[in-house]
């Protein structure tokens, strides 16, 4: 039931977002501005993107506690096959599979995997609230609470607060899911606390160079992020707003990494691209750009990551009948 009550809530989270969308603005008067975006623009858009996903491969592998065990070029292919599978399937299979991966189990133990993948989410949490806390209060002021008001309701005669309302919905039903499973969650955790408490504390006690390396990875992977939502912006030559684009671009970055909290659907279709093209409305760019943006920002952060991720996929495979090795090679 709780599987249920979550697949339930990601299909009305897509639908509402992906109904607002559709009713934000005419699809005849998006596709225009979409074949006019400037080329090299975007592809300096993917240049940042590349170079944001790379930094947060390497960042895993460095977090790992043998990462000698798996080579660079090896932790970027599974990193990106686990891109892959999360947005091709629903609730972050794909983090699930790097966990899993035989080549990261030489390693660290599953339990060790987890906690890393568990400190990458908590690193970037706390990036994300630091850069929230400098950068909102320049986009409201900025935009000011009646353009904020303006730009959430007047398109789709105020859809959007239906949205938000399915949110919010969304998050109680994944709340009593929760519930319903804590006491078993509760038990693991007991049973395991020693082991779990000598596990993190190996994440937070690395060597000075180490830990420096971790920030400076983090750092280097969302700004490069940020500049690859304000390039994707800048090829669609989207008039002047009233927010700065580097902010904008990083509010957009923002909003779309907050989306991701809910339940997830593959590659957070629907819900991705309202928290894309909402940030848009309140800065008061025009509802045609907002929705093209949305649109074309999510292809850019999806298909090519994907594409190199299935490359990874079917690498070694290939690699294998190339070599005429018999032996299979590893699944991830």
């Amino acid at each position: 039931m709780p599987g249920s009550a979550r697949s339930l809530a990601a299909v009305a989270l897509a639908v509402a977002s992906l109904v607002w969308l559709w009713r934000a603005a005419d699809p005849g008067s998006v596709w225009p501005l979409l074949e006019r975006a400037h080329p090299p623009t975007l592809l300096l858009g993917l240049v940042f993107l590349a170079v944001s996903l790379a930094l947060k491969g390497l960042r895993w592998r460095a977090m790992l506690p043998a990462p000698q065990e798996v080579s660079r070029l090896e932790a970027l292919r599974i990193f990106h096959v686990s891109i892959l599978l999360n947005n091709l399937l629903p609730f972050r299979v794909g983090d699930g599979a790097r966990v899993l991966s035989p080549s990261v189990r030489k390693a660290a133990t599953l339990q060790q995997a987890l906690l890393v993948l568990v400190a990458e989410r908590i690193i970037d949490g706390l990036a994300l609230v630091a850069v929230a806390i400098v950068v909102l209060p320049a986009f409201f002021q900025a935009t000011g609470r009646q353009a904020v008001m303006d730009g959430l309701t007047a398109p789709g005669n105020g859809s959007l607060l239906l949205l938000a309302g399915v949110f919010v919905g969304g998050f109680v039903i994944l709340g009593v899911a929760a519930r319903v499973r804590w006491r078993a969650i509760r038990n693991l955790v007991v049973t395991r606390l020693q082991s779990l408490r000598v596990d993190a504390l190996a994440i937070v006690r690395q060597p000075p160079r180490q830990l420096a390396w971790l920030g400076v990875s983090t750092a280097g992977a969302w700004v490069t992020t940020f500049l690859m939502h304000w390039a994707i912006l800048d090829a669609l030559g989207a008039p002047a707003s009233r927010v700065d684009p580097i902010i904008l671009a990083t509010v957009v970055t923002l909003s779309t990494n907050l989306s991701m909290l809910a339940p997830a659907t593959p590659g957070g279709i629907g819900i991705f691209h309202a928290a894309a093209a909402a940030p848009l409305l309140v800065a008061g760019v025009s509802s045609e750009v907002a929705v093209a943006y949305a649109l074309l920002v999510h292809v850019v952060n999806t298909v090519p990551p994907m594409l190199v991720g299935a490359a990874g996929l079917g690498g070694p495979v290939l690699l294998a009948r190339v070599r005429g090795t018999t032996e299979p090679p590893p699944p991830l």
